[in-house]
C-alpha cells in the first residue's frame, strides 16, 4: 500500500468566525470560490458542509 503521509499539509489559516461571514450565503460562497480559484493545485477540489 502507498504511504500517503508525505502529502499531508498543515492548515495555517484562521478558523471560521460567524461575524466574518456575509449574511447572504450565495455571496459568501462566491467569495470563497473566488479565493479557491487562486489556490493550487486543484481550486475546484473542496468540501462544503452545512449544519442547521
Amino acid at each position: 500500500m502507498m504511504d500517503l503521509t508525505f502529502i499531508r499539509q498543515g492548515y495555517k489559516d484562521k478558523g471560521l468566525d460567524k461575524e466574518d461571514l456575509n449574511t447572504d450565503p450565495v455571496i459568501q460562497f462566491e467569495s470563497w470560490f473566488e479565493e479557491a480559484k487562486k489556490s493550487e493545485p486543484i481550486p475546484t477540489a473542496m468540501s462544503l458542509s452545512t449544519v442547521q
